[in-house]
């Protein structure tokens, strides 16, 4: 543990001196609750709050729904809708709708769980010339260590490939922890660096994050239970 710690610091420390330009401090904050439809199937909802200019201005605010499919323990897949609200320098927000779908795969090799995700995202932001259509696709690859006990430290690599521009503009370094409280909750806790290039004022954004899921209990469909077949009566 103390030597993927080490490693996750000094990488993201050697991409801080190597790729800043214009720094930025940034809190992203969230709170989601979860249920399960059927032993296969899922919905979320998360809202979220994001400060930039260094934590004193809101920079984002959103509402996502999300529902999810996991064919098995290796695969799942995940739709999701999300309205932003993007806070702007000069003031006032810029609203927008993004609609993304997930492909998820999970391998674990104790005590390593590795998840790679690829994500495709098409978001219309709605400005003043209009309506803006931007398209992504985002690959993520997260490393997290499975140490039977109530916290999950983790590592996670996410790049970003600009389909408008042809081009990769982003990628996030993060390392982070997953807590397991008690009644179905978990908290979450992160530090990230955000770097942005081929963009007209390239930097790097450092970020840290935290937020807390609910799992609700029980599901939205339960099986039936067959009904027991009653003997004949005997006369």
């Amino acid at each position: 543990m103390k030597r993927f710690a080490a490693f996750g610091i000094l990488f993201i420390l050697w991409v801080g001196v190597v790729s800043a330009q214009n720094n930025d401090a940034q809190l992203w904050t969230w709170v989601s609750i979860q249920k399960k439809i059927n032993k296969r199937m899922e919905v979320s909802l998360e809202q979220q709050l994001r400060l930039d200019n260094n934590i004193s201005a809101i920079g984002n605010v959103f509402t996502e729904a999300s529902l999810s499919y996991r064919f098995n323990k290796y695969v799942r897949y995940t739709v999701n809708y999300r309205y932003i609200n993007r806070g702007q320098r000069e003031g006032g927000f810029i609203s927008g709708n993004r609609y993304t779908g997930d492909l998820r795969l999970r391998y674990k090799m104790k005590p390593f769980i590795i998840t790679y995700r690829n994500r495709m995202q098409r978001e219309f932001r709605n400005e003043l010339k209009g309506v803006r259509e931007i398209t992504f696709n985002r690959n993520k690859l997260e490393v997290a260590l499975d140490l039977d006990k109530k916290f999950s430290p983790f590592f996670a690599f996410e790049i970003y490939y600009h389909f408008n521009k042809s081009e990769f503009n982003k990628n996030r370094y993060t390392l982070g922890v997953d807590f397991d409280l008690k009644n179905r909750n978990e908290f979450s806790l992160y530090y990230r660096l955000q770097q942005t290039y081929n963009v007209k004022n390239p930097g790097l954004d450092y970020i840290v994050g935290f937020g807390l899921a609910h799992r609700l209990k029980g599901r939205l469909l339960k099986k039936k239970k067959k009904a027991k077949e009653k003997e004949p009566k005997t006369e």
